[in-house]
């Protein structure tokens, strides 16, 4: 079965650790895990992402 990616976009001024604990705990279960800022343009995230459609409302984290 493939493993789904998973995108997480992070506020920018956020700085705990949780974001990249939770990448590396999906990361170790071989799910390919996209972390970037929410201040990143969504077309390079689109573009990481092979394509996919990407949609986010400002401050929320996408799982």
């Amino acid at each position: 079965m493939k493993r789904p990616r998973i995108l997480l976009l992070v506020p920018a001024a956020d700085g705990s650790n949780w974001y990249p604990w939770l990448a590396a705990k999906l990361d170790a279960v071989k799910c390919k895990v996209v972390l970037r800022c929410t201040t990143t343009p969504l077309a390079a995230l689109r573009d990481e992402c092979d394509g996919d459609t990407v949609q986010s409302r400002s401050r929320d984290v996408v799982l």
